[in-house]
């Protein structure tokens, strides 16, 4: 039937998988930056990572500097030798730097935590959205060769029933 065929009825559609890639990429996009974003999350040493660890540093060093100052002021107040008072302020700065690298610790493993499900699900919603287009657009496509297999079908219907009708079958 080929040529003659696609004259009389219009030619099948055949998947074009250009199309079928255009589908993904707007999800391809947006997973590019949600996996730039994981990937950060996943990286000690990048700078979103490195920016909390700042404040967490910060926030510590204010922390630690208050207690030396009260231990100070308690070292005064109860009569304490200035040895001890340093030594006290040097046990509490000794464990505020320990106390810090828990906190970095937690951190970077609640970012890598994150950053894994957060790549997970970003890729498995995007993924499923372009399998989505992509089932439509072969939807798209085995309709409009259906109904080029039904017009062809009810021509040789009609052509079976006029052969009859004038004794030619």
């Amino acid at each position: 039937m080929g040529w003659f065929s696609d004259m009389m009825f219009g030619k099948k559609k055949k998947m074009n998988i250009d199309k079928m890639n255009e589908f993904y990429k707007p999800y391809a996009s947006i997973l590019n930056q949600q996996g730039d974003i994981a990937n950060q999350m996943l990286d000690p040493n990048s700078l979103l990572n490195m920016q909390r660890q700042g404040m967490l540093r910060n926030q510590q060093s204010d922390m630690t500097a208050m207690q030396n100052q009260q231990t100070m002021k308690f070292g005064a107040m109860s009569g304490m030798s200035p040895g001890q008072i340093i030594a006290n302020t040097a046990a509490n700065s000794s464990r505020s730097r320990g106390e810090l690298g828990m906190q970095f610790n937690n951190l970077l493993t609640n970012q890598y935590d994150r950053g894994l499900g957060l790549l997970g699900n970003v890729g498995m919603q995007q993924l499923g959205e372009g399998d989505r287009l992509a089932n439509r657009y072969l939807g798209e496509i085995a309709a409009h060769n259906n109904q080029i297999d039904s017009r062809k079908q009810l021509t040789l219907d009609a052509g079976g029933l006029f052969g009859q009708l004038t004794g030619m079958v």
